[in-house]
């Protein structure tokens, strides 16, 4: 999967360092991994047990070592693909916003399902202005950063979308969009830094790989983007305070 301009390592997420000034910040998408996702192991049991009855013959005569990395990674590997197939989708979308791909042409890139034509449809009925594709948004207040979809025109706001590939369109995704609204500045790749439009409206565009495409307003203000400070903070304290609070052990 392709990394966004300026993205770093950090730990096992991704940050952001700034060109001019050397400094690194965690990503958006890195801060809110701290939030409880239950759905998480069950979806993982059940793909690697869809794995394991589906895929017998590759695992059953290794030894259980082999056989056990072999699961375990099964619905990982699943999520990376999806994963891929997001970014594809994203360049997709961009090559159709610029003008470097012909909208009404037929072809579709392989591995996105329908996402294609479901972002071409998106793009057809909304008929958005680009203002920025692609961008990088920073934030020096709070020490975050993160990559936006893109800024556009749409039936004249300013509206910030964010596009989706998965199969379903969650609540959580307004943190995820109160962040860049919120964030002080658009960072460009060589440190150059540009203020933040003001944000009208939210929208995501929802083109998954099977099924028909929605575009869904969301409505994101400064209740969303607190609890997203507060996700930064949990963030922050487990990978900086949470190393320190253990002290001396006495054994029993």
């Amino acid at each position: 999967m392709t990394s966004p301009a300026l993205a770093v390592p950090v730990g096992t997420g991704r940050g952001y360092i700034h060109p001019l000034t050397k400094q690194t910040v965690p990503s958006v998408t890195t801060i809110l991994g701290v939030l409880d996702k239950p759905a998480l192991p069950r979806w993982a049991a059940k793909e690697t047990a869809a794995f394991a009855i589906e895929n017998k013959d590759s695992w059953v005569n290794l030894p259980d070592d082999a056989a056990l990395d072999l699961l375990k990674g099964a619905a990982w590997r699943k999520r990376d693909r999806a994963a891929d197939a997001g970014t594809d989708a994203h360049s997709y979308m961009e090559s159709l916003m610029n003008g470097s791909v012909d909208i009404n042409a037929q072809f579709d890139p392989p591995g996105l399902g329908r996402a294609a034509e479901n972002i071409r449809a998106i793009l057809k009925r909304l008929q958005p202005v680009p203002i920025s594709i692609e961008g990088t948004v920073w934030s020096h207040n709070y020490g975050y950063a993160g990559s936006y979809d893109a800024i556009v025109q749409v039936d004249g706001k300013t509206t910030l979308i964010d596009l989706k590939t998965s199969t379903g369109v969650y609540a959580d995704y307004a943190l995820q969009l109160s962040a860049y609204k919120y964030a002080e500045s658009i960072l460009l790749p060589d440190g150059q830094e540009l203020v933040m439009p003001e944000i009208e409206a939210c929208q995501i565009w929802h083109a998954p790989k099977d099924g028909k495409w929605s575009v869904v307003e969301v409505d994101v203000d400064r209740d969303e983007f607190n609890v997203f400070l507060s996700a930064l903070t949990t963030f922050k304290w487990k990978n900086e305070r949470a190393k320190t609070v253990l002290g001396k052990k006495i054994n029993s």
